[in-house]
């Protein structure tokens, strides 16, 4: 599917909707995920929005059911927070911050390398490291948004919009690519192997292209208005017998 002219993602419902209808993304709903031990990457890229309440977990890494990798925003504070977490002990704690680049309404592309020595994470070019690592890398969960995992649990889900989540091994190479674009109900496959992942309670941007939606209306005084559309410039005109306005 050609998406170079369409917006595309997956929005989540956040803080502002009840914890029951927050949106959650399970790329291994059918079953975990097994990487080499050199290890491997999370790439995907995000678009923060304004609201109320703004903190999160972007995406949890889990590993054994035991170990927890969490990237977290918090766009109130322009920051990203990323904990490890063993057996229900924090390992480390560390952030981003940077009111310039962590903003909202801009899409930012995230890439967390997973290595035996511990995690690198680059965020829009801003780096941070973790000189630990998750326990094992062959029995891998990945929630973005909500999870539902019995130990690693959460309906704190950032206000925020996905796409373009790419796996790949610790050489680069792509083993699953999501677009977040075409999809099957709550469904959706990825473009190498074809596996599927679920969502909950989503938002699909690209179905905002499917069907007409009102933007706006106007009342025009006066009678029998002239209309014209500058298909250029992307504005309406439109002309009473006095005066012309365009919008």
């Amino acid at each position: 599917m050609d998406t170079g002219v369409y917006d595309y993602g997956l929005t989540f419902l956040a803080h502002s909707t009840n914890q029951d209808q927050r949106t959650n993304l399970d790329l291994t709903s059918t079953a975990s995920l097994s990487f080499p031990e050199e290890g491997f990457s999370v790439g995907f890229d995000i678009k923060l929005r304004n609201e109320l309440y703004t903190y999160g977990y972007v995406v949890r890494v889990i590993a054994d059911d035991s170990s927890c990798f969490d990237f977290i925003s918090y766009l109130l504070y322009s920051r990203f927070n990323m904990v490890l977490t063993d057996k229900d002990r924090v390992v480390k704690n560390t952030e981003i911050v940077d009111s310039v680049k962590i903003v909202a309404d801009k899409w930012i592309h995230v890439d967390l390398l997973f290595t035996r020595e511990g995690i690198h994470i680059v965020a829009d070019g801003i780096k941070a490291e973790i000189a630990h690592s998750l326990d094992s890398f062959k029995d891998i969960k990945i929630y973005f948004g909500g999870s539902k995992h019995p130990r690693f649990f959460s309906t704190d889900v950032p206000p925020m919009t996905i796409r373009n989540i790419t796996l790949a091994d610790s050489h680069g190479k792509a083993l699953y690519q999501w677009d977040l674009a075409a999809h099957d109900k709550d469904e959706i496959f990825d473009n190498i192997k074809n596996r599927k992942a679920f969502v909950r309670n989503g938002v699909w941007e690209i179905d905002k292209h499917t069907k007409w939606a009102a933007m706006s209306s106007l009342i025009v005084q006066g009678p029998n208005p002239q209309v014209a559309y500058d298909d250029a410039g992307g504005r309406f005109f439109y002309c009473r017998r006095e005066s012309a306005v365009y919008l």
